[in-house]
């Protein structure tokens, strides 16, 4: 029974040790995308426990197709996030500087209040002085990112030569046959819409063999 559900059976410490020592690594998309997401260093760190391990790695040849698809869409959304941290900032900054809706709104709060406080718009350069500074530290830490994630730029891509040449063609999987694609879509489609029946309603899902009926 052991041997027959293994996967059911919680590993040993004996076990842990021989995936460790033995096993196959083999990774999805999101994880090689991902390393266009995380930050500079995380990344480097990721590819150099890849280099040590580059003779147990492996990838689908549907996970090499993806990622090969879907990398400059994601480069782009994470250039885009650079210019969108800074538009943020910007907009920050200068909410903190304007201070005539706050004026405004105690203002209507009473005239002996209004006219008390009104000194302070005029004695805030400390404050402004503080938005500033505050400011030009996340803007000169943004563009230090930007700067230095030079794998967002295209032409100088090091995480993408570097996954090339740590998954040869030796490390990549076989396409599916194109005769047999169509017959596995329509059982994905099939196993599907079973599935959404079952979430949609009360029936029972009976397993007979390899089928589910």
């Amino acid at each position: 029974m052991r041997n027959l559900f293994f996967w059911r059976i919680p590993p040993s410490e004996a076990d842990f040790s021989r995936l460790w020592e033995d096993a196959t690594f083999v990774f999805d998309t999101n994880f090689l995308l991902d390393l266009y997401r995380v930050s500079h260093s995380t990344a480097e760190n990721f590819l150099n426990i890849l280099q040590q391990i580059k003779n147990r790695i492996w990838l689908p040849y549907q996970v090499a197709d993806e990622f090969l698809r879907r990398r400059e869409e994601i480069i782009a959304s994470e250039v885009e996030s650079f210019q969108k941290a800074l538009s943020v900032l910007e907009k920050w900054k200068s909410e903190q500087q304007n201070f005539n809706s706050l004026r405004g709104s105690l203002r209507q709060t009473g005239r002996i209040v209004s006219a008390e406080v009104d000194f302070l718009f005029g004695d805030q350069k400390h404050y402004l002085d503080a938005v500033d500074a505050v400011e030009k530290a996340f803007r000169e830490k943004i563009e230090q990112i930007a700067s230095d994630h030079s794998s967002l730029h295209s032409d100088k891509d090091s995480i993408l030569e570097n996954l090339l040449l740590l998954f040869d063609d030796s490390k990549v999987g076989e396409p599916f046959n194109e005769q047999i694609l169509p017959n596995l879509y329509k059982e994905a489609e099939d196993r599907y819409k079973v599935l959404v029946s079952v979430q949609g309603g009360n029936e029972r899902i009976r397993v007979s063999g390899d089928k589910i009926t």
